[in-house]
């Protein structure tokens, strides 16, 4: 009797059969791991969404609370200063008024540039404008002596911040303004210059340029100037 032939044994499985198979495990476990991640990104964005309605957004549909920013908002029109000198061939207007013409800012404003100008002494600063309107000649201003008056008629001596204010402890902005803010210049035709002069405390606070009625500029390359108040729309 003649006997089967047995069965051949099964061959390996070859290279690429195995290839095969890892990289399906491979891509697998890439999905379970991105289905994770998908699972988990959900879940982090519930949470957030959770905490924005019940902590961020104002409850009961309330108004959220005000937050206190100070700003410099400005009345409509403010008390300043102005002055003119009429020769026969120079015209120079000049007009004095607060560093920042909002009620509730210039005060921290005026203290601010006092620090970064390095003035120990307290006392409040204020912006002095010098307009050349000569048509033909150039103007040479060398400072001189600015006097104020308020309202009760006390005087204040203005001080050029060059008497004052101390480079060497002034900051960036400080050293910018008071090389900006010299008492001697020259404004050709038509130009102008805006500097700041301080007035020291006397016991209390010099009042705003709001507050002052009139004043005089003499002692310079012009003749006396008288400066009277003037109320002015902002932004002229």
């Amino acid at each position: 009797m003649q006997q089967e032939p047995k069965a051949q044994e099964s061959e390996p499985a070859s290279a690429n059969d195995v290839a095969y198979e890892e990289a399906a495990r491979d891509a697998s476990r890439a999905r379970l791991m991105l289905n994770f991640l998908v699972i988990l990104s959900a879940a982090a964005s519930s949470v957030f969404l959770v905490y924005v309605l019940t902590r961020v957004l104002p409850r009961n549909g309330g108004d959220a609370a005000n937050v206190d920013v100070p700003t410099s908002v400005a009345q409509a029109k403010v008390g300043v200063l102005r002055g003119q000198s009429t020769e026969s061939t120079r015209e120079v207007a000049f007009e004095l008024r607060d560093v920042d013409e909002a009620p509730g800012y210039r005060d921290k404003y005026s203290e601010k540039l006092r620090e970064a100008l390095g003035i120990e002494r307290p006392g409040r600063l204020y912006q002095l404008t010098v307009r050349n309107l000569s048509k033909s000649e150039p103007l040479v201003f060398s400072g001189g002596t600015l006097r104020l008056r308020d309202k009760s008629g006390r005087e204040y001596t203005a001080l050029w911040l060059a008497s004052v204010a101390q480079a060497e402890r002034a900051t960036a902005l400080g050293r910018m303004t008071l090389a900006q803010s010299g008492s001697v210049f020259t404004l050709a035709v038509g130009e102008r210059r805006d500097l700041l002069v301080f007035v020291e405390s006397g016991g209390e606070m010099p009042p705003a340029a709001e507050d002052l009625v009139n004043g005089t500029l003499e002692g310079s390359s012009l003749k006396k100037v008288n400066l009277e108040r003037v109320e002015i729309t902002i932004g002229r």
